[in-house]
């Protein structure tokens, strides 16, 4: 009888090398088809959201915004009904703030639209995260407070607090202005320093839980307190690699490179405070505008 050969242990040690390497070689290539694949269904969330908003303008003849009972709930709260969820705008009292015992169950849960499959969570995200917000334009986020305006300006984007904006007040062109880009929970040192973190929410309506601007860079990842206004608090900014997704006016959503940075200068800052080293390039802040009359073109 014939005695049945085995492996060897270096036949085995073999075998484990070249699968090892085998595998080293195909994840990256995993993980960029899985990248592509996140990217893609960010895109389609925001090309629902324009659709949604669209049917919303078709009603009311103006954009989302906060005229009364400001800030119990955000633009993506009024969108709710056109996304297919309907029976928690139902269930949301608009004259109460999210964090009411009547409107907690729905201002805390998240939805799946609102979010990117390419974004990271902290280990406690806020109720209701969310990876999407809305561009207030090129002013600091806090010119979403209209007591604030004198000192920051008036929002020049497409989401204002104290006014309705319509498709008619868009000057700048609808395919040249966009209204609604990404953000992650990836920015250095907040809230706390070596921690890292963000506070996106689709309900609630503060300049950095539902709205950014392009007052800084795209994907400024650092927190600062020295000035805070040179924060990447209330920048645009993703989990893909080399740039975010954004929704423009005639409902086309286009993926911004951080190359979109390239013109970017220092420029003064409000109220004095010296020279904003991490200032939105000049294109940048042109794309979030609404009637500046600026001539871009991202072809």
């Amino acid at each position: 009888m014939r005695r049945r050969q085995g492996f060897t242990l270096i036949e085995l040690l073999v075998v484990i090398a070249i699968i090892a390497l085998l595998m080293a070689l195909l994840l990256p290539a995993v993980q960029k088809v899985r990248e592509a694949a996140n990217k893609m269904i960010c895109a389609s969330n925001l090309k629902q959201m324009g659709i949604a908003l669209h049917h919303f303008h078709l009603d009311y003849n103006c954009f989302p915004n906060n005229l009364q009972n400001y800030p119990n709930y955000s633009p993506f709260t009024d969108l709710l009904p056109y996304i297919e969820q309907d029976a928690l705008f139902q269930k949301y009292n608009k004259t109460l703030s999210p964090l009411d015992p009547a409107n907690e169950p729905v201002a805390s849960r998240p939805i799946k639209l609102y979010l990117c499959p390419s974004m990271g969570l902290p280990d406690v995200p806020p109720p209701g995260y969310a990876s999407y917000v809305c561009s207030l334009g090129s002013t600091y986020n806090w010119s979403l407070f209209p007591f604030l305006e004198p000192v920051y300006g008036k929002p020049d984007g497409v989401f204002v607090n104290s006014s309705k904006i319509g498709f008619k007040d868009v000057r700048d062109g609808t395919s040249h202005t966009f209204y609604i880009g990404e953000t992650s929970f990836s920015l250095k040192d907040y809230p706390a320093p070596g921690q890292i973190g963000g506070f996106a929410s689709w309900s609630f309506a503060y300049p950095i839980t539902a709205f950014a601007s392009t007052f800084n860079k795209m994907n400024l990842k650092q927190h600062t307190t020295a000035p805070i206004t040179s924060s990447g608090m209330g920048a645009f900014r993703s989990d893909h690699p080399t740039g975010c997704n954004f929704l423009f006016g005639d409902g086309s959503v286009r993926f911004l490179t951080d190359t979109i940075n390239s013109d970017a200068v220092p420029l003064p800052l409000p109220m004095g405070g010296g020279m904003n080293a991490n200032a939105g390039g000049a294109l940048y802040r042109a794309l979030s505008t609404r009637n500046k009359g600026e001539a871009v073109s991202l072809d």
